[in-house]
């Protein structure tokens, strides 16, 4: 049986905030080593669903719902820009026509 995938990152634990327009300053693993990153205050502008249709009719409804923002405070992507994790959901609802399940064995 395959090991189960461990996630590119997750929070480990709280500490001091230090960053303007941060929450709070936590210790993150980011690709395999534990860096520091901060929590950072965020609004939603927009969050539409997005929707994908199945050659058999089925609509497929997915939104994002993003719960907590992370800057990392030492990492940089390639050209000098920071990395941004996120802590969410996804959200899928399906309508499928009545149809579509004809031939298939349940």
């Amino acid at each position: 049986m395959r090991e189960p995938q461990k996630p590119a990152w997750s929070v480990e634990g709280q500490t001091e905030s230090v960053a303007v327009g941060a929450i709070s300053r936590v210790k993150v693993i980011y690709e395999g080593e534990t860096v520091d990153a901060d929590e950072m205050e965020f609004k939603a502008v927009a969050e539409p669903p997005i929707s994908y249709q199945l050659n058999d009719g089925t609509i497929i409804e997915i939104k994002h719902e993003v719960k907590k923002v992370y800057r990392l405070c030492d990492n940089r992507k390639a050209d000098g820009s920071p990395i941004y994790l996120l802590n969410g959901a996804a959200h899928v609802r399906t309508e499928t026509p009545k149809d579509s399940d004809e031939g298939h064995a349940n």
